[in-house]
């Protein structure tokens, strides 16, 4: 009992108070950074883009993940997303608007999709914004979420 009582004696308690709360906010720092779910009645919306800077005729993949938040029943989800300049597109379209409909989802259950966009080589550098809305059909609303990506030259 002794050796534990000088063990304890010779730590520097102060110190370790310190690197625990270090720690902590590391750990909230990171899971602040995770991408959480935007929810809108049964709905759930996570977007993320990779790269999120591009140069100029490149292009960057957006992923979306939409949930079902309804226990028992499956739903039928709308993927819409947009951009507001044409030199700023939807690969799959070459166009500034793409749409996914009709998606299938069962009850707790989720789908991930993945489109590119693309800056033409003729647009201006730039911050270039993506608004990304999944709706079901029986509630118009629908979980909304905007990311941007960067365009240098």
């Amino acid at each position: 009992m002794n050796s534990l009582k000088d063990l304890s004696s010779k730590v520097r308690w102060g110190s370790v108070i310190v690197l625990l709360a270090l720690i902590v906010l590391v750990l909230f720092i990171i899971y602040s950074k995770l991408p959480k779910y935007e929810v809108t009645g049964n709905v759930g919306l996570k977007t993320a883009v990779d790269p999120v800077k591009i140069k100029l005729g490149e292009r960057s993949s957006i992923q979306i993940e939409v949930m079902n938040n309804d226990k028992d029943e499956k739903i039928v989800i709308d993927v819409e997303a947009k951009t507001y300049d044409t030199g700023f597109i939807f690969v799959k379209t070459s166009s500034t608007e793409f749409s996914e409909k009709n998606i299938l989802v069962g009850p707790n259950e989720a789908r991930k999709l993945k489109f590119e966009v693309k800056a033409i080589s003729n647009t201006l550098p730039g911050k270039y914004r993506v608004d990304v809305i999944a709706r079901q059909k029986s509630y118009p609303e629908g979980a909304k979420n905007t990311i941007y990506i960067d365009v240098t030259e």
